[in-house]
């Protein structure tokens, strides 16, 4: 899975279906006007969230309670970083971050995941 910070956003280009197991994510900041910048994979654990739930709840200093973070990786400007985490269900939901002022500036989702 490679995911491009560029323009202000996230891009992904590929199947939303995750195989169960080792996920490999290459992730490469273009863009160089922040401070730096955060991907973070999530499951939701209640199954009446939503995304925009998941969005609305981004402002706070840390996620809400029925959220499980899978992965978070940090990178500073013009930085490309390859790594791996574990995905065991899904759905799986990807929001890109930059800082200043730290919110959100894209998302992905939800990828299925697929035994």
């Amino acid at each position: 899975m490679t995911i491009t910070i560029s323009e202000g956003g996230c891009t992904y280009n590929d199947s939303m279906i995750l195989q169960a197991g080792e996920v490999t994510v290459t992730a490469d900041a273009k863009d160089l006007d922040k401070e730096e910048y955060m991907l973070t994979f999530f499951n939701l654990l209640d199954p009446d969230k939503t995304f925009a739930d998941l969005m609305a709840a981004t402002s706070g200093d840390a996620p809400p309670d029925w959220v499980y973070t899978i992965s978070e990786k940090h990178l500073s400007p013009g930085e490309s970083k390859t790594y791996s985490f574990m995905v065991e269900v899904g759905p799986v939901y990807l929001i890109c971050w930059s800082t200043p002022p730290g919110r959100p500036i894209s998302k992905k989702g939800p990828f299925e995941v697929m035994p």
